[in-house]
């Protein structure tokens, strides 16, 4: 009988370690994957790579995990997992969608200033890097070209809470950004061309860019 005791004993001791070793580990947020219809068939694949990516010793927390849609094609899909780590820095880290082998990481260090406990504003610079991205292939052809603003700030000139769709059952609130920056090129005759690059995204999937003439 004693030794029954103790054995119940030790296996509920043995399970309770295991309980709590199990609530200390982060949990996946499924509600921060996203892919669109057409991708479906890779949703095991990106939750696969974002478990990977929070078991990592830096991932202290997956903040989202999606389709890089600029970059992907049905056949060969690339994955972006932002994480935080527990300096509450982002990053970025990209993954072929077939193989799940990690592409060069892309990385986007947050403000220097302390940073609150807000997904969306860890968001921000990560927007921005895409933003960069987005308008090197906007003026690759451009003449002369010189930013008048700086480049490397990731200074939002417009924040908003939007809806993500119209519906009040399924709809959920995001912050927006737009990011302006002014520059200077010129034409195949050498006239002085007056722009403003504009950069609006609430995640790297939704992030659009235009160039603006600008008047002044």
């Amino acid at each position: 009988m004693k030794l029954l005791m103790q054995a119940l004993l030790f296996f509920t001791l043995l399970n309770s370690g295991l309980l709590m070793a199990q609530e200390s580990e982060p949990s996946l947020d499924l509600k921060r994957l996203w892919l669109p219809k057409s991708y479906s068939q890779y949703w095991a694949n990106l939750r696969q790579v974002a478990e990977y990516q929070l078991a990592q010793e830096r991932c202290a927390e997956v903040i989202r995990a999606e389709l890089d849609r600029g970059q992907s094609s049905v056949e060969a899909p690339i994955f972006a997992v932002i994480c935080r780590d527990a300096n509450r820095r982002t990053f970025v880290e990209k993954f072929d969608g077939v193989s799940l082998v990690s592409l060069t990481p892309l990385v986007a260090e947050a403000a220097d200033e302390a940073i609150e406990d807000v997904a969306a504003t860890d968001l921000q610079p990560v927007i921005y890097q895409r933003c960069r991205e987005l308008w090197r292939a906007d003026v690759a052809q451009m003449q002369a070209l010189a930013w008048l603003d700086d480049i490397e700030s990731t200074a939002v000139t417009e924040q908003a809470e939007i809806e993500t769709d119209n519906n009040p059952e399924t709809t959920t609130t995001v912050t927006q950004f737009t990011f302006v920056r002014r520059f200077n090129a010129t034409d195949a005759a050498g006239n002085l061309l007056k722009y403003l690059a504009s950069c609006t995204g609430s995640s790297l999937e939704s992030t659009r860019t235009e160039l603006i003439i600008r008047r002044e």
